[in-house]
């Protein structure tokens, strides 16, 4: 935790990004906020929603007063036409995360390679900081998987971070349109 000025971080930086996770009754949707400093390894977390029960309206609302329209958003993948319908209500660049094997690891490997600062507003990413644990085998040795538990905003700050890692796979348009003529030879 260390408390920074908002304002002063976001510009002295100039790059931010967020994450979604959606949850409903068991689960809370969480909505992380953070500068990325990649020149210094920094990220600093100055934003967080943490909610249940939240319906659509709710969670586009929630990004509206949030002045996140128009940021890039990465959300839970799990919930496509969530998505769909966010993407439809004007949040425009709200994009799907990437889940696959070893996605998480992946992220969470990403992530270990920068000091994280919390501002002291972000009471939930600090309690899931502070308890995020690793599994352990029947003789308590720790295993590289993490426990499924009290993870949301953790792994909304993992979605958020997958453009600056992840490589998706893009086909440049020249090999398309070469692709095409080949097909009316």
């Amino acid at each position: 935790m260390k408390d920074f000025d908002v304002e002063s971080t976001i510009k002295r930086i100039g790059e931010t990004t967020a994450g979604l996770d959606f949850g409903f009754t068991h689960d809370p949707t969480t909505f992380p906020r953070l500068a990325v400093d990649l020149k210094e390894k920094e990220l600093y977390i100055y934003a967080e929603h943490y909610a249940h029960a939240m319906t659509t309206q709710d969670i586009y609302d929630m990004i509206k007063d949030a002045n996140m329209l128009d940021a890039q958003i990465t959300a839970d993948s799990a919930e496509q036409r969530l998505i769909a319908e966010l993407r439809a209500k004007g949040v425009r660049r709200i994009q799907a995360s990437v889940k696959g094997a070893g996605s998480i690891n992946a992220g969470l490997d990403f992530m270990k390679q920068f000091k994280i600062y919390i501002h002291p507003s972000c009471e939930h990413t600090i309690e899931e900081f502070d308890t995020y644990v690793y599994q352990q085998d029947k003789d308590g040795n720790w295993l590289n998987k993490p426990v499924d538990d009290n993870n949301h905003v953790i792994d909304a700050i993992r979605y958020s971070l997958e453009r600056y890692h992840l490589q998706k796979k893009q086909t440049d348009v020249r090999t398309k349109i070469r692709k095409a003529q080949r097909l009316f030879r």
